[in-house]
């Protein structure tokens, strides 16, 4: 298991992309959670095997329709945390 911070720039708030998120996180059996940071930008924390979350990656850079993606980041985490399901949080 892997886990990674995904930041999301461009249009991504107010378009329903942490629904987006969730969604697909479930379709691909991630583990983490997704909110929108007061800067525009969508955190989201995966927790998987390497190549479903490969997949989820490639789900969040469409975005839904109304969102533009314009770039995303990845940096991988270090730790024990272990997330049982995927949430939204507020």
């Amino acid at each position: 298991m892997k886990k990674y911070r995904v930041l999301v720039y461009g249009r991504v708030q107010g378009v329903g992309f942490r629904r987006y998120a969730r969604k697909n996180a479930v379709k691909y059996r991630i583990k983490g959670w997704v909110r929108n940071n007061e800067n525009g930008t969508v955190e989201i924390i995966v927790q998987g095997l390497p190549s479903r979350i490969g997949q989820f990656i490639g789900k969040i850079l469409i975005g839904p329709k109304r969102a533009k993606v314009d770039s995303i980041e990845v940096s991988p985490i270090k730790g024990r945390i272990n997330y049982r399901d995927f949430e939204i949080r507020r």
